[in-house]
């Protein structure tokens, strides 16, 4: 495997689990209405999983989801919540299929890329 390979996978991995990181902390903080705003933290996590899916590129991609309920397990649930969930278990029956299907869309991308780019160089 070619050093650029390993790098841009790592890079990539390290980014994803940074970002899905904040957002836990973020949704765990106390002021979570304020400052940044709900909507934008939630883009960029819906975001950053086609983004991932199609640098890396690989099936194994896939497992990075698994991340997310450990990511979520020191979440507190907030007193004045709306759902009595906590994180983790929003993020393991919700967050894992649909970040499936989004890094899956990445995948995707990425082969008809590879496919097109290939196409035109031949």
């Amino acid at each position: 495997m070619l050093y650029i390979a390993i790098v841009r996978y790592a890079l990539s991995i390290t980014v994803y689990l940074v970002v899905v990181a904040v957002f836990m902390v973020w949704a765990g903080a106390s002021g979570a209405d304020e400052g940044v705003a709900p909507e934008l933290m939630l883009f960029v996590l819906i975001g950053i999983h086609p983004v991932v899916g199609f640098v890396i590129g690989r099936a194994w991609a896939f497992s990075l989801v698994l991340f997310l309920p450990l990511l979520g397990l020191p979440v507190p649930v907030p007193e004045d919540a709306y759902e009595p969930f906590p994180m983790w278990f929003v993020m393991l029956y919700f967050g894992i299929p649909i970040g499936l299907v989004l890094i899956g869309v990445g995948i995707v991308g990425r082969k008809l890329w590879e496919w097109r780019h290939r196409a035109e160089v031949a």
